[in-house]
């Protein structure tokens, strides 16, 4: 039988700006919390436990150098594909992103509540899930497989000839409309026969404003030796805040708008071995410290943070997917994508680029993953080492960035 290139395209893309005041507080609309089953919620904490496994192979392959993933992104993408899916192959991915006790519509009924709620989390941000299929002119895709993508994941399907260069125009020119043209280019040529993608765009404001005439210099005792003089911003605000002395670690959460979406900083004590608190720090260990931390309330804190850049370009995710069982979905022999099409299609490497800047106007971000086809000083919060940062949705949980500081001011030039 021949095989068929395969190509899905998951992007997402982060903007946050962070330019409000304490006093504008007030100016936040009320929460709208995303409401799911029991089942639903059991599909994001799997997914956030993807992200974790996912995170701390990532890890070890980095290096010590700093590093970026979206969770969320290459969550999505891969539950899209698994529609597609039958026998080993299907039940490989399903146990990959630990969904192996869902029920396949429970999984798509998940997306549909994140990509309907996200948005409305917060009515100060902007946030939308955008997903589309692209389907090379004649190549046979099953109606069943379409219409679950259009119900479930409200994606776009389209017919394209992929053999002319306006079929790349129109999916980058997609991509760019629904990022706000903060990624405009996912794909330069086509030699496969489907591209799915995925975007996620956010754009909200910091609860607590960072002054920049406060932003000072100091030194970063960055993960691969040595230190560096970066620019730390420092604010005094109210934040939830947690220190777990047995276990030698602090998390910081730093909320935006209404309080919707947060991102959490996780720091080690400086003492600590970097890489093995990266491989030890699952799921369970981050669930632990956020309810912890929910019952702290705010605290009065002085809070340093570097302003930082970090960019992954084209990172793979196929040998961390492959050790945690994913293999069929790899093997031109093997693989079984008959959930989508009675022609056989396998998927040559599944890649991620990311991109973040934090400084005191808030953060930017943006990830693009192709799945393609052939001891502190009481009071204070100072991250002044390498540290994990999470960026979530408070009521589902859902896990948006998450990423690695290990040098301070970033690799981004």
């Amino acid at each position: 039988m021949k095989k068929y290139l395969f190509t899905v395209i998951g992007f997402a893309s982060l903007f946050l700006l962070a330019n409000c005041s304490k006093e504008d507080a007030g100016e936040f609309p009320e929460k709208n919390d995303i409401v799911l089953t029991r089942a639903e919620a059991e599909v994001v904490g799997a997914g956030n436990a993807f992200a974790f496994n996912m995170f701390a192979l990532l890890m070890d392959e980095s290096g010590g150098e700093d590093l970026l993933f979206s969770p969320l992104s290459a969550y999505t993408s891969l539950c899209m594909l698994s529609n597609g899916a039958k026998g080993d192959t299907y039940d490989q991915i399903i146990k990959t992103i630990g969904c192996d006790g869902s029920e396949k519509g429970t999984i798509n009924s998940t997306f549909k509540a994140l990509t309907s709620g996200l948005g409305k989390a917060d009515r100060s941000t902007t946030l939308s899930l955008a997903n589309s299929l692209w389907i090379r002119k004649n190549f046979p895709v099953k109606d069943g497989f379409k219409a679950t993508l259009e119900k479930d994941y409200d994606a776009t399907v389209r017919s394209l000839d992929f053999n002319s260069s306006d079929a790349v125009y129109v999916i980058n020119k997609w991509a760019t409309d629904k990022t706000y043209k903060m990624i405009r280019e996912v794909v330069k040529e086509l030699n496969g026969d489907l591209v799915i993608a995925n975007a996620l765009y956010f754009k909200g404001k910091w609860k607590e404003k960072f002054d920049p005439s406060r932003t000072r210099k100091g030194h970063f005792d960055m993960l691969k030796g040595g230190q560096s003089r970066i620019d730390f911003m420092v604010n005094d605000g109210n934040y939830p805040y947690f220190h777990d002395s047995e276990s030698g670690v602090e998390i910081l959460e730093m909320p935006y708008g209404n309080g919707a979406f947060v991102m959490d900083v996780i720091l080690p004590y400086a003492d600590k071995d970097f890489i093995l608190f990266i491989k030890d720090f699952d799921s369970v260990s981050y669930d632990r410290l956020v309810s912890r931390l929910s019952g702290t309330g705010s605290n009065t804190l002085y809070v340093s943070l570097p302003k930082f850049k970090i960019k992954t370009t084209r990172v793979s995710l196929r040998p961390s997917l492959s050790a945690c069982g994913m293999v069929d979905a790899f093997s031109s022999l093997k693989a079984d994508f008959g959930g989508m099409t009675d022609a056989g299609v396998s998927i040559q490497d599944i890649l991620q680029s990311a991109v973040i800047e934090v400084d005191e106007n808030g953060t930017k971000a943006a990830a693009v993953t192709t799945v393609q086809g052939n001891g502190l000083i009481p009071g204070s919060f100072i991250a002044d080492h390498p540290f994990l940062f999470i960026i979530r949705e408070m009521s589902s949980g859902a896990i948006l960035f998450m990423g690695v500081n290990a040098s301070g001011s970033g690799n981004l030039q």
